[in-house]
């Protein structure tokens, strides 16, 4: 088996970020086990789900199981031409691209 560097999940990355909608998600919890009706937020901060692409979270997985993932509940704060929201990784992308690409659940 080759000895493959992870992708860097640390630092800035550019790209699109998406949305989709999770009620159509086919099942309650997400990737990491969080349910996906639960609130985020923190005090007054409204924090937003988010899914990270396939390439950065799955080298992080530990023992196959993605709920143990320490990238699970990170934050990022995300910036954009409309301003900026806080979002917590709660979800893996299988189609978005590396560095380049989050979907914001909510």
């Amino acid at each position: 088996m080759e000895n493959v560097e992870p992708a860097s999940i640390e630092g800035e990355f550019q790209g699109q970020a998406t949305y989709y909608n999770e009620t159509k998600v086919s099942s309650d919890y997400s990737t990491c086990g969080i349910e996906r009706a639960r609130s985020l937020d923190e005090g007054d901060q409204k924090i937003y789900t988010a899914a990270l692409n396939q390439a950065q979270f799955d080298p992080y997985t530990v023992d196959g199981i993605p709920s143990n993932n320490p990238i699970c509940q990170k934050k990022a704060l995300v910036k954009g031409p409309e301003g900026e929201v806080t979002v917590r990784f709660v979800d893996r992308c299988p189609e978005c691209k590396e560095g380049k690409h989050i979907k914001r659940l909510n």
